[in-house]
């Protein structure tokens, strides 16, 4: 019985884990979306750089957005 129950828990946080890494991925998809639209006409001067970067550190997944405005 406690044996069925720890697996009830980490399957539990499995389903918590793998909803934070989505809903960080659908924020950076938002991010993209309206923050950085390509522009119709460039504006002089100004610009948006960004930077995305997924990897693994010690088995676990990284993600680091860097976004710089002039």
């Amino acid at each position: 019985m406690i044996v069925k129950n720890q697996e009830r828990i980490d399957s539990h946080n499995s389903m918590n884990n793998t909803a934070m890494i989505m809903s960080v991925i659908w924020g950076v998809s938002v991010l993209d979306a309206f923050a950085l639209l390509p522009r119709l006409r460039p504006i002089p001067g100004a610009g948006v750089q960004s930077d995305l970067n997924l990897g693994t550190q010690q088995g676990r997944l990284t993600l680091s957005l860097s976004v710089a405005f002039k």
